[in-house]
C-alpha cells in the first residue's frame, strides 16, 4: 500500500485486474468477518445490558474492543481509497460491489458506532466520490444529507 500511495499512477502495473478483483474480493471477506464480529459483540452487550447497567467507563471499554476489530476496516478504506486513485473509474464497480455495502451500514449506524468507524466511512464516500469521477446526482444528495445529520449529532453529542 505505501508504494501505491507514494506513486498510485504509475503503480497501475502492480496488479492486473484479475488480481484487483481478487484483491476485493478477499477484503470484502474481511469486512464481513468485521461485520459479523461486530453483530456478536453488541449481541452480547444488549445481554450486559439487560442484567446491570452499564456506566460510561463499561461503554468506553466496550467502544475501545470494538475499535480493535474495526482495525481491518480502516485498512480497507484506506486500500480502497488507493486504489481509486490508481485505477480511478475501472475500479468504481469493485469498490460498489464489494465495499459500498458495508460502509453505507456504518453511515446508518452512526449513532451505534465508534467515532474512528464513522471517520472512515465517511473517507470512503470522499474518496469513492472524488477519486472514481461518481456523478450519480441522488447518491450525492443523500450523502451530503447523511453528513450534515452525522455532523449534527455530533456536534449536539458535544463531540466536536
Amino acid at each position: 500500500m505505501k508504494v501505491i500511495n507514494e506513486n498510485p499512477k504509475e503503480q497501475r502495473q502492480m496488479f492486473n485486474a484479475q488480481e484487483v478483483q481478487e484483491l476485493c474480493k478477499n477484503m470484502d471477506s474481511v469486512l464481513n468477518q468485521v461485520q459479523q464480529a461486530k453483530k456478536e459483540s453488541m449481541a452480547a452487550v444488549q445481554m450486559k445490558k439487560l442484567g446491570i447497567d452499564l456506566d460510561d467507563e463499561d461503554m468506553d471499554s466496550f467502544k475501545a474492543e470494538l475499535s480493535k476489530l474495526c482495525k481491518a476496516s480502516s485498512h480497507i478504506m484506506e486500500f480502497s481509497g488507493q486504489l481509486g486513485v490508481a485505477y480511478g473509474p475501472e475500479v468504481a464497480p469493485l469498490q460498489k460491489q464489494h465495499f459500498l455495502g458495508y460502509f453505507v451500514q456504518s453511515l446508518k449506524d452512526y449513532k451505534n458506532i465508534t467515532e474512528d468507524e464513522v471517520e472512515d466511512a465517511l473517507c470512503f464516500f470522499n474518496d469513492y466520490i472524488q477519486e472514481t469521477e461518481h456523478t450519480d446526482f441522488t447518491t450525492m444528495v443523500e450523502l451530503v444529507t447523511m453528513y450534515q445529520t452525522i455532523a449534527k449529532h455530533y456536534d449536539e453529542a458535544d463531540y466536536v
